[in-house]
């Protein structure tokens, strides 16, 4: 009997931290999971699992496993949020597959995709002819965005969390000097930005203190 209530109790624990750490880790980790994110809640439901039927593993023991884990999964996602280089490894990049009509096949290779699996995402997106498409990229969710030829250019963020991304600047054939003149005109602070965004009608710039 009193086993049972032990694997009650643990069940219990398990089930009340991993609610605590979904709402801790962020909302988007349901509808954007990146890698680190899958296999943090992989391991973290192994965890649970395993040693909630473990007679050997108290209480506390358990407490602090699952205390470690969840500690490196808020670590890593913090060094993602900060750094560029941990995110692309942590969450992945964008991966532009057809940009100005023009298919760019070796990112095709790379991403292990066909043509036939892409119309088929292309179908998803009501788009039924490649000649219709203008551009497409592979989120690091997996997603496909995607835009039709009559369609207006893809808005590409620039600075991200006060950082500039490079990788996004080249796709606009731009550099950081230009980003750097730009907000120069317009008087604003790459500190005080915490994101910017670049599309046809010009730099959208959200600060750090933006309130709606």
């Amino acid at each position: 009997m009193q086993d049972i209530l032990e694997i009650g109790l643990k069940l219990l624990i398990g089930f009340i931290c991993l609610l605590i750490f979904l709402n801790v880790s962020g909302k988007t980790q349901l509808s954007q999971m990146s890698p680190v994110d899958l296999i943090g809640n992989l391991v973290l439901g192994a965890i649970i699992g395993g040693i909630i039927y473990n007679p050997d593993i108290r209480i506390p023991q358990f407490l602090i496993v699952i205390l470690l884990w969840s500690a490196m999964m808020t670590v890593a996602r913090f060094l993602k949020m900060r750094n560029l280089d941990v995110r692309r490894i942590v969450a992945g990049e964008v991966i532009p597959l057809v940009v100005n009509r023009k298919f760019i096949v070796k990112n095709f290779n790379q991403t292990n995709l066909d043509i036939s699996d892409f119309t088929t995402m292309l179908r998803m997106r009501g788009i039924f002819s490649l000649r219709d498409l203008k551009y497409a990229q592979l989120e690091p969710s997996g997603q496909l965005t995607v835009i039709k030829s009559d369609g207006a250019d893809l808005p590409v963020v620039v600075i991200s969390n006060g950082q500039v991304i490079t990788d996004n600047l080249k796709f606009i054939d731009k550099d950081e000097q230009w980003l750097t003149d730009l907000l120069k005109e317009k008087n604003i602070s790459r500190n005080d930005i915490f994101g910017a965004e670049w599309s046809e009608r010009g730099l959208f710039v959200v600060p750090k203190n933006h309130e709606a």
